[in-house]
């Protein structure tokens, strides 16, 4: 076995391991274990004043070496409430992770990871729950993590943008562009191969893996990827633009930006406290559905986001890549206390009554009870409107998306999973496997450290997920050369449903969420 040191094959002979030179000018890290660590270094210049809703643009350079041994600025958001504001808009930076010590010669693979919280909250260390430190030193690959815009600052769409910049209401997207673009451009720099780079990313990092295998300026720029608990079919994550635009209309208007002959100054003038305001006196007319929760989504303006994602899919035009896509058992429990808190007349405990009201801001009346019938045999309301929530948004979207890649070939196969694996945890035991709970397995790190301790099954299970997504990276397949001992992933095939449960111990099987999908690809079909 071949031991090295990353930064010797590099090229930095005897100097410092932990300063790398990029195309802006000199960084350094710091060593952390048995990992080098660059935190907060920047890919786009501040989006700030005449930056403001525009794409990124180019960092301006510096000469002297740039100490990235913090985390830098999130992007502006709000916590939960709606109420606490934190964050600068100068936030465009990244972190890299290299292994000191790797067990092969040549670059590594790289992996790009984009954070979740529904576009609207979020950042790429999150408190450290996306600390890559393990991950990176088990699995022997370079990790990037960028930050992107959230809220309006990202995604508000007007024709006036559109006119200026030839794209609108992508802005945060097109920050994940120019951070794959700037991996392209130095990370052989840290001993990364571009050519060998995997896009994974949860919930809204889902969707923007999805907006990546379909956005024309995206191609080339990755070779596999990961969707955990996202879609690619949903409205209301990737909104019509004229949807887009009545919604960012009313938003400038309630910000006081009236008058549409100076309205982009007007936009790039407001305080960023204000711009992130949500507290209305009452819900906006043209609000989306999923308001003030998720009130932000990609935008399909024709450019940066061709059509819906799915039918884009379907017909062929799309990243064909490798994708390992899947689901968690209990996704819609937390949305049951999320929603229940953001919308008028849903409350706890979920009742047949209050089942029907939520589900009628999504289906019209046939629908509706078309849904109410298929889950009644559940044991309560609440568990149905879990299961309801997890198909809908997440389970049977993951389906879709994996028979679609199916279509085009070896070129594109698709793995399909289930999480399912029940850690002793006390949130677990109240939750389940809910939505986002197999994030400190993919990184190996138990997260609240003092709450979550990884005994041997957690251990067991992180190791196959690390190593499941590392083979992806490393060989295009989860399967890798065959010699990680792990049960064999089976491409997916509509006619068979090969599909992994992610558990202790591993399970192949052929059976996903029940059989319940077919239903749900009837309702998505009469809906269209």
């Amino acid at each position: 076995m071949v031991v090295w040191l990353v930064l010797v094959v590099v090229g930095f002979g005897q100097g410092d391991p932990t300063v790398v030179m990029t195309t802006n000018g000199p960084i350094q890290g710091q060593v952390n274990k048995n990992t080098l660590v660059w935190s907060g270094v920047p890919f786009a210049a501040p989006p700030v004043g005449a930056n403001r809703l525009r794409p990124p643009q180019p960092v301006q350079p510096w000469t002297d070496v740039k100490q990235c041994t913090h985390e830098g600025n999130v992007c502006p958001q709000v916590d939960l409430d709606g109420i606490v504001f934190y964050g600068d808009e100068d936030c465009l930076n990244l972190d890299v992770y290299v292994p000191i010590t790797v067990n092969q010669t040549g670059l590594l693979p790289v992996m790009v990871w984009f954070y979740g919280g529904g576009w609207t909250f979020g950042d790429k260390y999150e408190f450290g729950l996306y600390d890559a430190t393990a991950l990176v030193e088990s699995q022997q690959h370079i990790h990037v993590a960028p930050n992107y815009r959230l809220n309006g600052l990202g995604f508000l769409a007007l024709s006036e943008l559109m006119s200026e910049g030839h794209t609108t209401g992508n802005y945060g997207l097109l920050d994940q562009l120019a951070a794959l673009q700037w991996v392209q451009q130095n990370i052989k720099a840290f001993g990364g191969d571009p050519n060998q780079v995997t896009i994974f990313g949860e919930s809204a990092g889902a969707f923007s893996v999805c907006w990546h295998l379909v956005n024309p300026a995206s191609a080339g720029l990755f070779r596999a990827a990961i969707m955990e608990s996202g879609t690619c079919d949903s409205p209301d994550f990737f909104t019509p633009l004229d949807q887009a635009y009545a919604w960012g209309y009313e938003y400038a208007a309630m910000l006081g930006c009236n008058d549409r002959s100076n309205i982009l100054n007007c936009l790039r003038a407001v305080p960023t406290e204000t711009f992130l305001n949500l507290n209305f006196p009452s819900t906006p007319a043209n609000a989306p559905r999923l308001y003030p929760l998720m009130p932000w989504a990609a935008v399909i303006d024709g450019v940066a986001l061709p059509g819906l994602p799915l039918d884009l899919i379907k017909a062929g035009k799309f990243q064909k890549v490798p994708l390992v896509v899947g689901t968690n058992h209990d996704e819609g429990d937390i949305f049951l206390f999320a929603f229940a808190a953001a919308f008028p007349n849903v409350s706890l405990p979920i009742t047949e009554e209050v089942l029907r009201t939520l589900l009628h801001r999504f289906f019209n009346d046939s629908a509706t009870e078309l849904i109410i019938a298929e889950y009644q045999d559940q044991p309560t309301w609440e568990v149905a409107c879990s299961l309801i929530l997890r198909d809908f948004f997440f389970g049977c979207s993951a389906r879709r998306i994996a028979a679609a890649f199916s279509k085009f070939g070896g070129a594109s196969p698709a793995y399909l999973y289930h999480f399912t694996f029940d850690p002793d945890w006390i949130d677990y035991k109240i939750l389940g496997q809910y939505h986002s709970s197999e994030i400190e397995f993919v990184f190996n790190n138990p997260w609240p450290p003092l709450v979550h301790e990884f005994d041997a099954n957690c251990k067991t299970m992180a190791a196959a997920m690390g190593k499941y997504w590392d083979n992806l990276a490393r060989f295009k397949n989860p399967n890798g050369d065959g010699s990680s001992g792990l049960p064999k992933w089976s491409v997916y095939d509509p006619s068979t449903e090969p599909i992994v449960r992610l558990d202790v111990p591993v399970v192949p099987e052929n059976d996903y969420l029940g059989g319940v999908c077919d239903f749900w690809d009837k309702i998505q079909e009469a809906s269209n």
